[in-house]
């Protein structure tokens, strides 16, 4: 066996140890649970809460090397505070009655991001979701992204830098759009929104399909990368969806059905190299020669094409109002800046 080949073979193992914990199976040693790079896989699979709380149940906290154990405690911490500030904000949206839609931040497992995607349920009255913001103390972060994203504010509040606390900041939507494109639409995945309890607190999360979308367009044409958080999130949504042509569908109304195809066969390939099963219809096909690796960086000239067909293909279809934006998002940002960011993330895990 070659030295990749054993590498490869190493950080597969790794993964399927991160899945045996997320899945409560028992079958980890001591010494295996321990593991630097489990560890580090984990961190950067943003699935360090849900890993670190199996182990804790498993072998107890001293288990949780030094050097993630700080970084254990924050997340367990920001959960908690994420809640709390969850709840707050759709007290004080309902009051003023703005709905709004959750995205990206609560999954059926554990899971915490330092940030809560909110999307305005009514994207023409902007200036009152921000108004509202306000009123709680929160203020605009002024950040190098809103270059490119112009359908995105970030805002946080001065009390919690000051007291240094690990509280989320407030990321507010005014479309399903990533760098500026559109992806989805945003009152129909608002019309099918549902209401998931959590921690009680009831929290509108898009529906199964809808989801499923979002996740697949964050992924392929913002982060470049699938982590096995996603993956692991996929084993839920997947056996929901029973009308598989209608999001398809949903994609080709804005030109990128064939990314969206991609990114379902690339995630089946690695889903099932680490041990997950997802309910997938038998369309579709497998993609050849893939290698493992998680976060499994999606290929440049791949993203490249499928960016630019979809560019070519609304073109085609009339919609010229959009193609500054495109062609700025799919030239500039794609190549100097968001594969740049992908690059820095993988390149994190080599080692392991």
């Amino acid at each position: 066996m070659s030295k990749t080949s054993r590498s490869n073979a190493t950080h597969i193992r790794y993964l399927r140890d991160i899945v045996s914990l997320l899945l409560r199976r028992g079958d980890l040693t001591f010494d295996r649970a321990a593991a630097p790079c489990l560890w580090q896989l984990a961190k950067a699979n943003q699935l360090l809460l849900p890993v670190g709380r199996a182990v804790v149940e498993q072998f107890g906290e001293s288990i949780i090397p030094a050097d993630f154990l700080p970084a254990y405690k924050k997340r367990e911490q920001l959960s908690k505070n994420t809640l709390i500030l969850m709840a707050e904000l759709l007290s004080a949206f309902a009051e003023r009655d703005l709905p709004i839609l959750t995205i990206k931040t609560f999954l059926p497992f554990s899971f915490v991001d330092s940030n809560v995607d909110i999307v305005a349920g009514q994207p023409d009255q902007s200036a009152r979701y921000v108004q509202v913001l306000s009123d709680l103390g929160f203020q605009h972060l002024f950040n190098l992204a809103d270059l490119r994203e112009p359908c995105k504010k970030m805002y946080g509040r001065p009390s919690w830098r000051a007291a240094n606390e690990p509280f989320p900041k407030v990321h507010l939507h005014r479309a399903l759009s990533w760098n500026g494109v559109d992806y989805l639409d945003l009152s129909a995945a608002a019309a099918h929104a549902q209401k998931w309890r959590h921690g009680g607190v009831e929290i509108p999360i898009p529906a199964a399909e809808d989801e499923l979308l979002i996740m697949a367009a964050h992924a392929f044409f913002e982060n470049k990368f699938i982590t096995l958080h996603e993956l692991f999130y996929l084993t839920f949504i997947t056996p929901q969806i029973t009308d598989w042509p209608g999001v398809t569908a949903k994609a080709a109304h804005y030109f990128w059905e064939p990314a969206f195809s991609q990114f379902i066969a690339a995630a089946a390939v690695l889903a099932e190299s680490v041990g997950l099963s997802l309910s997938l219809p038998s369309s579709v096909r497998a993609v050849p020669n893939l290698q493992v690796r998680l976060p499994y960086l999606l290929p440049l000239p791949q993203t490249f094409a499928y960016s630019w067909q979809k560019m070519w293909q609304g073109v085609k279809a009339g919609h010229w109002r959009g193609l500054p934006r495109q062609l700025f998002t799919y030239s500039l940002v794609d190549g100097a800046w968001m594969y740049r960011k992908a690059w820095r993330k993988q390149r994190g895990v080599q080692a392991c």
